[in-house]
């Protein structure tokens, strides 16, 4: 921007030329920031998920939101614990933010949101808002003991809730 100026004799001057820059955030997780704290997560463990996330360009901002879930919230994923608050996020910084979730048995897709877009009424207008979201497959594997003798006429069987038989198999001699 400038400035012109003139009086009533028609003197006129311009100032010099400013340029404002104004710039914006540009949040961003991906899937290799984005982990479990156990490698090989059994059914009713608590696990922690963890995430680092980034600020790309050199503008601060505040109050960003991150969610975590339970498949990807563009399919209708459950939250994973409540909303977590970064007050200040300096530009060109990063931080570390997790949740801890009880694992089911299953595969799941586990997502991390970062800030919203605005699009679907997130508060922050970024650089790039297609870098907020990250996902990691995760399978969640069950796992019994069986106890007892097991002799020539031991037999064995899986069901589903239904006695439908998944597995079944024999000792012979």
């Amino acid at each position: 921007w400038n400035v012109t100026c003139w009086d009533r004799t028609y003197n006129i001057n311009t100032s010099t030329t400013w340029r404002l820059n104004i710039s914006l955030p540009d949040l961003m997780i991906n899937s290799s920031s984005f982990i479990l704290n156990s490698s090989a997560p059994t059914e009713g463990e608590m696990i922690l998920l963890n995430a680092t996330i980034y600020n790309l360009n050199n503008a601060t901002t505040y109050n960003v939101i991150v969610r975590f879930y339970n498949q990807s919230p563009s399919v209708g994923g459950t939250q994973i614990g409540s909303d977590i608050i970064i007050p200040v996020f300096s530009g060109l910084s990063q931080t570390n933010v997790g949740v801890e979730w009880n694992a089911t048995i299953g595969t799941f897709n586990l997502s991390i949101l970062v800030d919203p877009p605005v699009s679907t009424n997130g508060s922050k207008v970024e650089l790039n808002e297609t870098n907020n979201i990250a996902t990691i497959p995760t399978t969640i594997g069950s796992w019994h003991y069986v106890f007892g003798s097991i002799t020539s006429q031991s037999e064995w069987g899986l069901e589903r809730q239904s006695n439908a038989k998944l597995v079944s198999w024999s000792m012979l001699n």
